[in-house]
């Protein structure tokens, strides 16, 4: 299987978290994926 994974396309971001997870359940495959933006405070900014 071939997957592509585009996040908020046409957004750049300086961080963020990515996280994928797979399990089995008996005879299911259960499949998670997170995107989550990391938001950077002022007074971190450079």
């Amino acid at each position: 299987m071939k997957m592509t994974w585009s996040s908020r396309k046409g957004q750049s971001r300086r961080l963020n978290n990515d996280a994928a997870a797979l399990a089995y359940a008996g005879d299911f495959l259960i499949a998670g994926i997170v995107d989550a933006q990391v938001q950077q405070h002022r007074l971190m900014a450079f």
